[in-house]
C-alpha cells in the first residue's frame, strides 16, 4: 500500500499542469557554470531504484535539463565550469587493490631502483600475451618518467615485482582515459561528450527499470509511463546529440 501511495505521489509530482512531451527549445543548450540544486545521491541513477524512485529521479533530471544546466555536473562526471577529472572518472573503475596501490603511490611516488640498461628478460620467456605487456610498458614509462622503457624492461619488472602489476594496470587506466578524451576531442567538445554519456545512462537506467516494472506487474501502468516519457523527452535528446 505505501509503495502504491509513493507511486502515486511520484507521478503527481511529475506530471504537473504545465507538463508537456515537447522539450523547451534548444534543449541540448548547457551551460556548465551553473551550480548543482541537488546532491548526488538525489539524482545519480544506479540501476536499483524502485520505479517510484525513479520517477522522483526523471523528475529531477528534467529540472536540469529545462534550467540549461548539465547532468553530468549534477552526476559528478564534470565539475561546476566543465573541468572534466579524468583521473577521477578513471578511479570509479579501480578494483581495490588498484586503487590500494596508486592512492599509495600518488602519495610517496616511491617505487623500487630500475637499471634499465641491464634489467632485461627475453620476450619469450615471458607467458603473457602482447597486449598486456603493452599496458605494463606504458606504464613504466609513466611512472619512471621514462619513454626508453621497452618490452624486455616490462618482462623483466612485472617478473620481479609482480605484487605491483596492479598499480600499472591503474596508472594505464587514467593514461587511456585522459587518451579516449583527446581522441574525442576532434568530434565532440570533451565536456559535450560527458553530457551526451550521462543522458545515455540516465535513459538507459530509466527504461530498464520501467521495463522490469511493466514485467512484473504483467501490464503497462499509463500513469507511469506518462510520468518517465514526460520527464524524458529532454534527457533523451542530449542523449541522441552532443549538446553544446
Amino acid at each position: 500500500m505505501s509503495e502504491r501511495l509513493s507511486l502515486r505521489t511520484a507521478i503527481h509530482k511529475a506530471i504537473t499542469p504545465a507538463g508537456r512531451l515537447v522539450p523547451p527549445r534548444d534543449v541540448c543548450k548547457v551551460n556548465y557554470d551553473l551550480p548543482r540544486v541537488f546532491l548526488p545521491q538525489e539524482v545519480i541513477p544506479t540501476g536499483d531504484e524502485s520505479v517510484s524512485e525513479i520517477v522522483q529521479k526523471s523528475a529531477k533530471w528534467r529540472r536540469i535539463v529545462d534550467s540549461g544546466a548539465s547532468l553530468a555536473v549534477a552526476f559528478g562526471m564534470l565539475e561546476v565550469g566543465g573541468e572534466i577529472n579524468f583521473e577521477l572518472e578513471a578511479m570509479k573503475t579501480f578494483s581495490l587493490e588498484q586503487r590500494e596501490f596508486y592512492v599509495l603511490w600518488k602519495k610517496n611516488r616511491r617505487l623500487p631502483e630500475a637499471n634499465w640498461e641491464e634489467d632485461r628478460t627475453p620476450r619469450e620467456k615471458c607467458l603473457s600475451h602482447d597486449g598486456p605487456l603493452q599496458v605494463h610498458v606504458r606504464a613504466l614509462r609513466i611512472i619512471y618518467e621514462n619513454n626508453d622503457i621497452d618490452m624486455e624492461n616490462a618482462v623483466f619488472w612485472i617478473q620481479k615485482h609482480p605484487c605491483l602489476i596492479p598499480l600499472l594496470k591503474a596508472v594505464d587506466k587514467v593514461h587511456r582515459n585522459v587518451l579516449n578524451a583527446k581522441t574525442h576531442a576532434g568530434q565532440y567538445d570533451p565536456r559535450a561528450l560527458q553530457e551526451m554519456l550521462a543522458a545515455r545512462k540516465a535513459n538507459k537506467v530509466a527504461c530498464t527499470i520501467l521495463n522490469r516494472y511493466q514485467r512484473a506487474t504483467k501490464c503497462g501502468s499509463t500513469s507511469v509511463t506518462k510520468a518517465l516519457h514526460a520527464n524524458l523527452v529532454g534527457v533523451q535528446a542530449r542523449a541522441r546529440k552532443a549538446p553544446h
